[in-house]
């Protein structure tokens, strides 16, 4: 009997994470945080789909190739397209206009529940997934724990959170773990 066809437990749907992130979309600069979330929040879907429907989750896998290989893309342009000031400087400029406003409301509401929630969700990760799924699903919770972080960072600095280098690292620790996932298939 193959390693890989241990039982183990149910994965919440999605990863158990919310939508978007929970963000508000005010301005650009938080629809930025949005879109990697909700990226993230779709990888762990794909990884949902896996482990949960059959004995084998590498089996599942051809059939959610596609729709992971472009969440990551999403999560990697988003990086780079919200890290230009462009976006964070509009919050900035005017922090007392209307969207500004939600927006900050937003992150300072949003962010440490959402990063709670990753670790929280990822302290539960089952053992018993094979090694290369579970590096995925962690890697993705460490990406949404991360952003929520420096979301919340950039209010007190007044920084781009895309441009954290923890971010960053944490984008290209899940690119590296989901390439290793897609070898296997």
């Amino acid at each position: 009997m193959s390693k890989r066809l241990i039982k183990k437990a149910k994965m919440p749907p999605y990863g158990g994470m919310p939508e978007v992130g929970g963000y508000g979309c005010a301005t650009e600069y938080e629809i930025g945080a949005q879109r990697i979330a909700e990226a993230a929040h779709c990888i762990l879907g794909s990884i949902a789909k896996c482990v949960n429907h059959g004995d084998d989750p590498i089996k599942n896998l051809p059939y959610e190739k596609g729709h992971i290989l472009e969440e990551l893309g999403i999560i990697k342009n988003c990086q780079q397209e919200y890290g230009r000031p462009l976006y964070n400087e509009r919050v900035w400029r005017d922090p007392e206009n209307e969207y500004s406003k939600m927006t900050i409301d937003s992150i300072l509401k949003v962010s440490p529940q959402l990063s709670q929630t990753a670790i929280n969700m990822r302290q539960q990760l089952d053992s018993s997934y094979p090694k290369e799924i579970y590096q995925v699903a962690y890697k993705s919770y460490s990406v949404i724990n991360q952003l929520a972080k420096a979301m919340e960072k950039s209010i007190e600095t007044q920084g781009n959170a895309f441009e954290d280098t923890l971010l960053k690292a944490q984008i290209s620790d899940l690119d590296k773990a989901v390439q290793s996932l897609l070898n296997l298939i």
